[in-house]
């Protein structure tokens, strides 16, 4: 091996697209702790030992989506969005979730800097309006302690960060998404976020559990993680099944090469300009390779 090719394998071992998932997760976790082992030393009584978790937490969760079929992921970090937006002042919300997504912008498997930027855009609005949506349902209730209006305040922001999250995606994209399927995600996200920032520091003067709570918490919303990542291999299984069989007219001299494809895309074409979208416009395609 020459001494170029070698600098250019270490280059791109070094680079985070070529990084495992594994790795991208365990880097900013590696770091969390370090963090909160000098935070430990010098500030023990300070809201930041919290705050360097939940930025931790939160960077390893840009790693790991919630992809239900027929609208776009959901980053597990929005649930810790929820978590952060009670754990401490506006101003230290800001500047945890800023170090957080910023070591998420250098640790994601996107390979365009415009697509990062875009991405870490996208998270910035989304905490933004959790926590003026939580603060604005504290406000206007005038109790900050009451559980009904935590409760109330917590789902609101869940919904909020989603809702600004799906409008600017679509945006981008220049296509409305209004369906209701694929919403469990978003149950998901909201519930477990919200479990995880009332048992933190807990309501209506019922002492929390600290740390100890999101990290509770935490494994339910992992175990959905891990059970939409089967669908999606169900699925993708799926789709290569359905891919094969239409080859087969082709390898046997009944129709022409690449027949299946060219029904499949304009099926796909007609199906967009009748209105059609997400799971309909998959099974139409399904359908048409077949």
């Amino acid at each position: 091996m020459s001494a170029v090719t070698a600098v250019h394998s270490v280059i791109q071992i070094g680079r985070p697209e070529s990084m495992s998932r594994r790795t991208r997760i365990a880097i900013p976790l590696i770091l969390g702790a370090v963090a909160m082992a000098v935070v430990e030393l010098v500030d023990p009584q300070g809201p930041w030992l919290v705050l360097v978790f939940l930025g931790s937490a939160i960077a390893a969760g840009e790693m790991l989506n919630l992809r239900p079929s027929g609208r776009v992921a959901l980053p597990l970090s929005y649930a810790f969005f929820l978590v952060v937006v009670r754990a401490g002042t506006p101003a230290e919300v800001i500047v945890t979730i800023v170090v957080a997504l910023g070591l998420a912008f250098i640790l994601s498997p996107e390979p365009t800097l415009w697509r990062r930027t875009y991405i870490t855009a996208v998270r910035l609005a989304a905490i933004l309006a959790a926590l003026m949506t939580y603060r604005l349902v504290l406000d206007h209730g005038g109790l900050d302690d009451q559980r009904w209006l935590v409760l109330l305040a917590l789902v609101f922001a869940g919904a909020a960060e989603i809702l600004v999250s799906d409008g600017l995606i679509a945006l981008s994209a220049r296509k409305a998404n209004f369906a209701t399927h694929g919403r469990t995600a978003d149950l998901a996200i909201i519930t477990t976020g919200a479990l995880m920032a009332i048992s933190y520091n807990g309501i209506e003067g019922h002492a929390g559990m600290g740390l100890w709570g999101p990290v509770l918490f935490a494994i339910p919303l992992l175990a959905a993680w891990f059970a939409f990542e089967q669908v999606v291999a169900i699925r993708r299984t799926h789709d290569q099944t359905i891919a094969a069989l239409s080859l087969v007219p082709e390898l046997a001299g009944i129709v022409h090469a690449g027949h299946a494809t060219r029904v499949a895309g304009l099926s796909q074409r007609l199906g967009s300009e009748l209105g059609l979208g997400g799971d309909q416009l998959s099974a139409l395609q399904s359908a048409a390779l077949l």
